[in-house]
Formats: C-alpha cells, sequence, structure tokens
C-alpha cells in the first residue's frame, strides 16, 4: 500500500482510500481517506461512490477473518450470509467479492496494472545459482505447488533432497517456513521454496508476493533460496529483496511452466 500511494502520487494519479481497521491503511498519508471495520461493506461502498471511485483496487495483508464475530452493516450481512456457512478455500471467497463488488459498478484492476515493474521478470536475479541436487528439487516442488495451488489449498511448498517437506496452508508461508525448518533433513542440499500462482488465481485481488521479509526468515531458518512464477509474482522492493539474497546467498529464479515442460 505505501509503495502504491507513493507511485499514485509521482504520477498524479488521484486516489481515495477506504482502508480497513488495523491495517497498513490507517498509517497511509493522502488526501482522501477514511476507516472502516471490515464488516461494514454498505459504509464502505457509500463512501467510495460519493467520490465517484469507478476502478478499484484492493491491496495488503489480511488475515481471514472470523465471519461470526463481526458486527456487519446491512450489506455486509448480505455478503456474510452467502459465505459464513461454507468452508471454502480463499480463490473460492475472493471470486464472491469480486462478484459482489462488481455489481456494484466496479472495475477492479491489481498492482500490477498500475505498477507493472512491480512483477517478476523472468531468469535468475541473484549472484548465487541452484546446482544440479537442487534443480531435481525444483522439479519436484514445481509440479507439487501446481497440483496443490489447483485444489485451492495454497501458493508454496518446500523441498529437500526431492522430497516434500511441507505444504503451505491458510496458515500462510511463513508458518510453512517454520514448520519445514524443524524438520528439514541434516544432510544433502538445504531446503528450498517453491511459490506459485494458483492455476484459478485472481491476479487482481490475491497475487502471490514475497519481500525483505520473506528473503530474511529464509536466510534465518537455514533455506538455499526459492522459486517463483515469473511475470505472476509481486516482488516488493525489488532491490532490497534481491541485495538481502545476495548478502545471505540464497538464489532467487522466477520461471514458466515452459522452463520445464517444453524441454524436449
Amino acid at each position: 500500500p505505501v509503495m502504491l500511494v507513493e507511485h499514485c502520487r509521482s504520477k498524479n494519479i488521484q486516489i481515495v482510500i477506504a482502508g480497513l481497521q488495523n491495517t497498513s491503511a490507517e498509517n497511509l498519508n493522502t488526501e482522501t481517506k477514511s476507516i472502516f471495520p471490515i464488516a461494514k461493506a454498505g459504509a464502505i461502498i457509500s463512501f467510495l461512490k460519493s467520490h465517484k471511485v469507478d476502478q478499484l483496487l484492493i491491496c495488503g495483508s489480511l488475515q481471514r477473518p472470523n465471519f461470526k464475530s463481526l458486527i456487519p452493516d446491512a450489506k455486509g450481512l448480505a455478503f456474510i450470509s452467502k459465505v459464513i456457512l461454507k468452508s471454502m478455500g480463499d480463490d473460492a471467497l475472493l471470486k464472491i467479492v469480486r462478484s459482489e463488488l462488481e455489481l456494484e459498478g466496479f472495475q477492479i484492476i491489481g498492482v500490477q496494472d498500475i505498477m507493472p515493474n512491480i512483477l517478476v521478470p523472468h531468469g535468475p536475479l541473484t549472484e548465487t545459482k541452484p546446482n544440479i541436487e537442487i534443480e531435481a528439487s525444483i522439479i519436484i516442488g514445481w509440479n507439487a505447488a501446481r497440483h496443490h495451488g489447483l485444489k485451492d489449498l495454497g501458493q508454496s511448498v518446500v523441498v529437500q533432497n526431492e522430497t516434500i517437506l511441507g505444504l503451505e496452508t491458510e496458515k500462510g508461508t511463513d508458518e510453512l517456513l517454520n514448520r519445514c525448518a524443524s524438520i528439514q533433513q541434516s544432510e544433502g542440499h538445504r531446503p528450498i521454496l517453491v511459490k506459485l500462482a494458483k492455476p484459478q488465481q485472481d491476479m487482481a485481488l490475491d497475487a502471490p508476493t514475497i519481500g525483505v521479509k520473506t528473503i530474511e526468515n529464509l536466510a534465518r531458518l537455514g533455506y538455499a533460496g526459492l522459486i517463483v512464477e515469473a511475470e505472476k509474482t509481486l516482488i516488493l522492493n525489488r532491490n532490497s529483496v534481491i541485495d538481502s539474497c545476495n548478502k545471505h546467498s540464497l538464489f532467487l529464479e522466477a520461471r514458466t511452466d515452459e522452463d520445464f515442460y517444453n524441454r524436449g
């Protein structure tokens, strides 16, 4: 969110922020901003329409709420009633969010539509490169992550010595990294993280994202590096991420399905 606000300010792009309580939006410095409880959908929509907003960009970190504990307004209650009795993954939930907002007349765009350079380009980004042993684990991790994402269960997997150590759950990537670090093998190459967009990923609402925090966690926990999906992964503060990888001798590469499936 901070990067987006700074970019829009530098490009003279007018923005209106409807922020959620207890998120980084509370600290954003803009002329037109109001903060709302997450369940006050009606109030949020009315605020945006009152400022003639037609394009809507949703960004920032947000934990899945406990819908049963929220105090919604009328529109919020209408939305919650559609999901509260269902067990659904993030993609299914976001599909409902998109549908409801589009019915209100908003065009949903992604941060990469405003800041295309935030997407990771194809190829290696760091001085350190994977060796032959790690390449074998990368192939296994790529296939496992693709299959895991197809089931709407998560974006990331951890692999070591051609063995899947763990799959991402609703608890997120950081929990996966900590869990797998505690069971990593003492021999062979260090574990690696493979993080891909799900085949059905809504790239406007929930694109895979990496930042310096991801790299620092990998280094602290003894990982060798990470593989992400090119042109489908957001990289926050790219130069700082690359510098951190090089500092800790971690590899960072962005690949595509064609790197694995069209080799002849």
